[in-house]
């Protein structure tokens, strides 16, 4: 891009159109006035509002590169700004759903764009959990990476992992009589089931007439068990893996370092690297701004799959390399009046 001639008014125009749909490919050229390049541009323009799809392109600038570092929250929050403008909205509603998604958000499947709605449509929490990880992982430069975030999100994927499976076999085994409310998120099972473990206090706990679900301090290990009888063994492995320890620190240990108190860099490192040796994660060579590594990450690794694959939701790593896709391409989107 040339630094001089050419319309003042439109230069900022073309500039932020360039960067955003060219990125590292863009070449400035200084001073072209005394070096002049030997090329003819004849283009016809149509009267444009040039301020405004200035501040367009450079939102979508800034939200791509969000996008490109895994962090769809912040991706709404760079062009959240042109919310009510009426240009955007082709590309805008794209941005907000994907962001509501990772915030938790209830979302109706009906208006959804295909990629987001077909990954809501099935086990949202888990997914959004195991996306969590993918995103915090996928930054090329080692300072977009997001090793805190992705230690939290690796286990508590595992818990929320297992916790879903165990409820969805009690469920199926017809020993629930009713669930708790959203807030309460337990289940109650049938007082009368004749089942051998309702006397274990290792795997129930009496509430009144009912039993509940004992899970957490030491509970964890008798159900990890009893899965492993039914043939459920990926939560066993992937259990034991989080609480192996090197020097003396688990993945579980970094975890509770994030959840309670802080990750220094030492052991962000140390952290990355025993998730690394586990298999749990891994960081394929990548160029800057290509899609194939997405979803290599984490979702991509044995481990992560088996665990899906409890709960039959297969090529977690290609839906998210799709929805990835699908929103670079809407925020690249044309101007409104401009070819």
């Amino acid at each position: 891009m040339s630094d001089t001639g050419g319309i003042a008014q439109l230069k900022p125009l073309i500039k932020a159109s360039t960067r955003l749909h060219f990125r590292n490919k863009v070449v400035d050229l200084p001073d072209t006035e005394t070096r002049p390049l030997k090329i003819d541009i004849h283009k016809s323009l149509e009267e444009v509002r040039i301020t405004d799809c200035v501040e367009s392109l450079d939102a979508r600038n800034h939200g791509e590169q969000r996008l490109w570092q895994g962090d769809f929250i912040g991706a709404w929050g760079a062009v959240a700004h042109l919310q009510d403008s009426p240009d955007d909205q082709n590309w805008l509603g794209y941005i907000r759903p994907v962001a509501d998604f990772f915030l938790g958000v209830e979302l109706n499947t009906a208006t959804l764009f295909p990629e987001l709605a077909q990954i809501v449509h099935c086990w949202p929490a888990i997914l959004r959990a195991a996306f969590k990880v993918e995103a915090a992982l996928q930054g090329i430069d080692e300072g977009d990476r997001r090793i805190a975030d992705a230690i939290l999100g690796t286990v508590n994927f595992y818990d929320l992992a297992l916790r879903s499976k165990i409820n969805q076999m009690l469920k199926e085994a017809d020993w629930v009589e009713f669930k708790g409310d959203e807030m309460d998120g337990k289940l109650y099972l049938k007082p009368s089931l004749p089942c051998e473990l309702c006397n274990d206090e290792a795997f129930f706990i009496k509430d009144k007439k009912h039993f509940l679900l004992s899970l957490g301090r030491g509970g964890d290990l008798h159900w990890l068990d009893w899965l492993d009888r039914n043939s459920v063994s990926a939560f066993k492995t992937y259990s034991d893996l989080l609480g192996r320890a090197e020097g003396g620190k688990a993945i579980r240990t970094y975890r509770n370092y994030v959840a309670h108190r802080a990750l220094s860099e030492i052991d962000a490192q140390n952290a990355k690297n025993l998730a690394i040796k586990l298999s749990l994660w891994q960081f394929p060579a990548a160029r800057p701004y290509d899609l194939t590594p997405l979803g290599q990450h984490f979702l991509a690794m044995p481990l992560t799959v088996s665990l899906l694959q409890a709960f039959r939701l297969e090529n977690a790593a290609d839906r998210y390399r799709a929805l990835v896709s699908r929103l670079i391409t809407a925020v690249r989107a044309p101007l409104p009046g401009v070819s």
